[in-house]
């Protein structure tokens, strides 16, 4: 073997090629990605045309190993089909791996069905590559059509890839013209290489079985090798193997044009009729031999014409043009096998010519002598003339009319065990297709069974989802209203406890249990009876209330879009993450939703501020009215109650213009914001569950300090409000 002698890691010119070394042409790998994208975007069916030797089965078993494919698809590899309909079945099981046995067709079928429902089951589609489909039978491709059923898309039992020569569509437009409509966006037509591909294939080849690209051919030997093998891959393999075996036999360590055309003319016929390496794709050269031992190898043995052969006969030989000889278009039904037996020595013209003559003479010798050992005929009164047989010379001694009669019993005889026979089989024949019209009867009507059940399984499921769907958004609005309850709960609480500090400064004892809730009825004095009586003998004035101890409770200012919309801007413009928290917040209490939407994720990841996913869910909950994701993430968000022990505040701006005053901070409610003139009980205040406020703030008041109360927590301390 020549591996070794030219240093390489294995054999580079096999008929399959080195692991993970398939070379793609541009047409080549324009066809594979469109086959690809084709079946992956749902094509039922799809067509690989192409004459023998152009690549259709690498090309096959690459789409089949491609890792997209394997992952949506479950493939099998079938080569070569033949016989019938069961027969093509019997292959189908196989080649997925199942089991098939001795069945009638019916089984076989359901079997079919059975596997494709398994694998289709396991998350993947059956895929069923055909190779050499242009063998397929009429009824094997009648039984293709009825298991696969590519015309119903999506409900296909398999996907179809088939592969043959350029007589494949013809015999499809034939014998099956849907097949053709839907492989209209799915066919490709492989083609042979240009010199320059057949050049790069064959460098390709050499460096992936581990020798160098240019160190084995020259370019005279390349462009021989694409000129005689004309683009063709295997016969490309073929002539590059084969030299390379025979330079190895001439101990040289690269093949040159001088060398490779001295082979190519050893490699033609004497009668200068082809080349052994090209029988079969050329329409001049000779047919394969039939007396070849499989497997057998070609040597390159230099052939010299016989002394017999006429110098008339050699003459032409030699005058024709090596172009007529072996650059000639190939053949689509040409083969080339593997091996390939050395050129047999053909015998002259003139000796050949002889042989055939003397062999019709003595064919018509031997018909001339059998024809004298029969006697008879229409005319001979030893033949029987209502028989029309010959009958031989030494015919038996019984007389004419003895053995008429027992001729014309088994004549009798034989017409009517035939007329038995027939009847016999006609009867089998009638009970066979009463019982197959029975099972066609029970089959259609479980299916009609089956179809019952599934519109009963396609009604439940569409009220199931009806119930689902009413459940999902009953369970938005209780989770809704729960929230605004929480909302409304904490408002109260905060409320509750600014009505507790009132009273606790006035003397008076807090407000617990239900009188946290509803005040006690006051009666009303009767205009006539004058004051009571502890209060007629000494008039006290009304008191006046602190401002220290009764806040004023702040509403909340109309929103600004200037603003919101400055701030909005300010916000994508900045690279400081807690700049952008305040920015946002401040757009989005001045009726930004798209920014509250940003400030809800900024407190959902803890994004220049401390993560809190309550006061995320406040934000979000803004949001949503407007923005459709808001609702998504506050689907998304674990469900949990604010907990007011754990709340906690930090002041982070304060914004004072115009008698509205813009206050941000970070933490977790609920809040109340405390403003004073200056820092000791506060004069006002406003409750929230957000994390900023735009306050109005009165016009009697110089509100220049404000503090945050986080729940049940000590309040913050005292922050200076900046005019601007």
């Amino acid at each position: 073997m020549y591996v070794a002698f030219f240093g390489l890691a294995q054999r580079p010119f096999g008929l399959a090629p080195c692991e993970g070394a398939v070379h793609w042409t541009d047409p080549h790998w324009h066809d594979f990605e469109r086959l690809r994208l084709a079946l992956i975007d749902g094509a039922p069916l799809a067509l690989v045309l192409g004459d023998t030797g152009t690549g259709k089965t690498t090309f096959l078993r690459a789409l089949l190993r491609d890792d997209t494919l394997t992952g949506i698809f479950r493939p099998a590899f079938h080569a070569n089909p033949i016989g019938d309909g069961p027969a093509l079945l019997r292959w189908i099981l196989s080649a997925f791996g199942a089991e098939a046995g001795a069945a009638e067709p019916d089984r076989l079928l359901a079997r079919v069905e059975t596997v494709m429902a398994e694998i289709r089951a396991a998350g993947r589609l059956p895929l069923l590559a055909i190779d050499e489909a242009q063998g397929l039978s009429t009824a094997g491709l009648e039984m293709l059509d009825r298991v696969a059923r590519p015309g119903q898309g999506a409900g296909a039992a398999f996907r179809l890839v088939l592969s043959g020569l350029p007589e494949l569509e013809p015999h499809l437009e034939q014998s099956h013209p849907s097949f053709l409509d839907l492989a209209q966006d799915s066919q490709v037509r492989l083609q042979p290489m240009t010199a320059t591909e057949t050049a790069d294939y064959i460098r390709s080849r050499i460096v992936a079985a581990g020798g160098e690209a240019d160190a084995l051919f020259d370019p005279e030997a390349l462009a021989l090798i694409h000129r005689h093998a004309h683009g063709l891959p295997r016969l490309v393999n073929t002539i590059c193997d084969r030299g390379l075996n025979a330079a190895f036999g001439a101990d040289r360590t690269c093949l040159d044009g001088a060398f490779l055309r001295e082979l190519l003319a050893d490699w033609q016929d004497t009668a200068g009729d082809g080349i052994c390496l090209f029988e079969g794709p050329a329409p001049s050269l000779p047919p394969r031999p039939k007396a070849a031992p499989p497997g057998a190898r070609l040597r390159p043995v230099a052939q010299s014409p016989p002394p017999e052969t006429a110098p008339e006969t050699a003459a032409a030989g030699s005058a024709r043009p090596e172009a007529d000889r072996v650059n000639k278009p190939v053949s689509a039904a040409a083969s080339v096998p593997e091996p390939c037996p050395a050129p047999a020595r053909l015998r002259p013209r003139r000796t050949r010519l002889l042989a055939a003559t003397t062999g019709a003479a003595l064919g018509l010798a031997a018909v001339f002598v059998g024809s004298t050992l029969i006697v008879g005929g229409p005319d001979d009164p030893a033949s029987p003339g209502n028989t029309g047989a010959p009958r031989l010379a030494t015919a038996s001694p019984f007389s004419e009319g003895r053995s008429e009669a027992p001729l014309a019993d088994r004549l009798r005889a034989a017409e009517t065990a035939s007329a038995e026979t027939g009847a016999a089989a006609e009867h089998l024949t009638r009970t066979r297709i009463a019982a197959a019209e029975a099972r066609l009867a029970e089959t259609r009507a479980e299916l009609d069974r089956l179809a019952a059940r599934r519109r009963d399984a396609i009604q439940e499921t569409a009220a199931a989802e009806a119930r689902r769907a009413a459940a999902r958004v009953a369970a938005d609005r209780a989770t809704a209203d729960f929230a605004q309850l929480q909302d409304r709960i904490a408002e109260a609480e905060l409320r509750l406890d600014a009505l507790n500090g009132r009273l606790s400064a006035g003397g008076a004892a807090p407000l617990t249990g239900v009188q946290a809730t509803a005040a006690r009825p006051v009666p009303k004095p009767d205009p006539g009876s004058g004051p009571p009586p502890e209060q007629r003998t000494e008039q006290s004035p009304e008191p006046k209330l602190d401002p220290a101890a009764s806040p004023l409770m702040l509403d909340a200012a109309p929103a600004d879009a200037r603003v919101a919309q400055r701030q909005y801007r300010h916000a994508l413009a900045s690279s400081d993450p807690l700049d952008i928290a305040i920015a946002y917040s401040r757009a989005a209490v001045n009726g930004q939703s798209r920014a509250a939407y940003y400030l809800g994720q900024i407190y959902e990841v803890g994004d220049g501020v401390e993560r809190n996913i309550d006061t995320a869910r406040h934000w979000y909950r803004i949001a949503a009215t407007e923005v459709v994701a808001a609702q998504v993430r506050l689907d998304d968000l674990p469900e949990g109650p604010a907990d007011p022990d754990r709340a906690t505040a930090r002041p982070l701006a304060a914004h004072l213009a115009g008698g509205v005053i813009e206050l941000v901070w970070q933490g977790s409610g609920p809040f109340l914001v405390e403003l004073a003139a200056e820092p000791g009980p506060p004069q006002a205040r406003f409750a929230t569950a957000l994390t900023a406020a735009r306050l109005s703030l009165p016009a009697d008041l110089a509100l220049n300090w404000w503090r945050i109360r986080a729940g049940r927590n000590a309040p913050t301390d005292w922050q200076r409000i900046e005019p601007r």
